[in-house]
């Protein structure tokens, strides 16, 4: 009997496996898609400040001669537009004598392009590779700072460039730059392992930190680095920057939803430095274009989100707002001082904020919105995915002077986007 149960339950084995065996060897090897594959992401930004988690680079695979599939270009742009489908790492948008255009860099390969605002059509106008770039900030229209992990290590580079004026041939000579012809980024290398900066509001100087044994240290020198001086010292090691007024400079501890943030502001001319809010978790924060109310947001101890304003002179709170969402998805009005324009998520899942979202764990279905800090009201402008069919979380927004025009990047996939007003 015993001989006899041995047998069937031997058989039953060589079944199971059989039927494993067969599955494993027929199974769909298909190729995975950009949208399976920005399912497993990194945080690229190891730089001193809370930021978004970005795909894998090397999930581009693009020539840096071969330019992506883009809208047909005889057709007038639609008001929500897909400026560039692959990823990029920073972008801007200009406005010279009456033409409005947005430069953005091509994560993959370094390469600057330009689109213009009322044409459906993208121009490669830098020919210097430089693959990977983690992060790109504008300076001006024809100078970018560039950065990136060197050779996979823990080094941060960082690097001005500028474009020339002449453009390389395949011979390795030189020639003078024609218009419409990719042009040399001429390159600085700055110090290494900044983890934070910030542009100037005029784009002639640059704040930066670098971390030391003791903590961290601030510098004030041109954008390419040179006649640099230090204006700050802290035993915090982490910190979030911006420059929004010429004289002030924010100062951000790094957010995290365990631990109380402090934003302080730094004085560009007497080196004084000023607690502004602090003691909050998870506190993001972003100022207007005088330093005159700041945006931000934290959570409670349950780890509710909220969004509020606080006015410097007073030192007045605005109530919550209805539509809480985190201040690196908010862009000031250059015409307003009250206005701010923001992605702000349609449903706000439960979560660790800010961290869950930067490390790419938790992803928001945006729609933008402008809100009145004054009065309190919102408006949404735009429901995103009725008009473009797809959802989009939006990161690193920018408007331009007259207010025409919203750029932002799909955290999603780090296509870029456009908006018109």
């Amino acid at each position: 009997m015993l001989n006899k149960i041995t047998i069937v339950i031997g058989i039953i084995l060589v079944i199971v496996v059989g039927i494993f065996l067969f599955l494993y060897f027929t199974r769909d090897n298909k190729t995975n898609t950009l949208s399976d594959i920005t399912t497993s992401i990194r945080d690229f930004f190891p730089f001193g400040r809370g930021s978004v988690a970005t795909p894998e680079t090397d999930i581009v695979k693009t020539n840096p001669n071969q330019n992506p599939v883009l809208p047909d270009t005889n057709t007038a742009p639609p008001r929500l537009r897909q400026i560039y489908p692959l990823p990029v790492s920073g972008s801007e948008i200009f406005t010279v004598a009456s033409s409005t255009f947005v430069r953005f860099l091509e994560k993959s390969t370094g390469n600057v392009h330009e689109s213009k605002t009322d044409k459906n059509t993208v121009e490669r106008i830098s020919n210097t590779t430089i693959p990977k770039v983690t992060e790109a900030v504008f300076v001006k229209k024809d100078a970018v700072l560039l950065r990136y992990l060197k050779d996979d290590s823990d080094i941060i580079e960082t690097v001005f460039g500028s474009l020339g004026t002449t453009t390389a041939t395949t011979a390795g000579a030189t020639t003078t730059r024609e218009v419409g012809t990719p042009a040399e980024l001429v390159s600085t290398y700055l110090t290494p392992n900044i983890n934070g900066l910030a542009v100037s509001d005029k784009k002639d100087k640059m704040f930066y930190m670098t971390e030391l044994d003791s903590g961290a240290r601030g510098v004030i020198s041109n954008p390419d680095g040179s006649k640099g001086a230090t204006v700050f010292d802290s035993p915090i090691r982490e910190w979030v920057v911006q420059w929004p007024k010429t004289d002030t400079i924010a100062l951000n501890t790094k957010a995290s939803a365990q631990l109380p943030g402090y934003l302080y502001f730094l004085n560009t001319v007497t080196g004084k430095q000023k607690l502004v809010l602090g003691d909050w978790l998870g506190l993001t924060t972003l100022t207007n274009t005088n330093a005159t109310k700041v945006l931000h947001s934290f959570n409670d101890n349950a780890g509710k989100m909220y969004l509020q304003t606080y006015k410097i002179v007073g030192e007045t709170f605005s109530p919550t707002l209805s539509t809480p969402t985190l201040t690196e998805k908010c862009v000031w009005s250059k015409k307003n001082i009250d206005i701010v324009y923001c992605a702000i998520p349609k449903n706000l899942k439960g979560g660790a904020y800010p961290d869950d979202w930067y490390k790419g764990l938790i992803s928001f279905e945006d729609n933008l919105w402008k809100i009145d800090t004054v009065t309190g009201t919102t408006e949404q402008i735009l429901n995103i995915f009725e008009v473009a069919g797809t959802d989009i979380d939006a990161v690193n927004l920018s408007i331009d002077a007259e207010e025409k025009f919203l750029v932002f990047t799909n955290k999603k996939n780090l296509s870029l986007w456009s908006y018109a007003l």
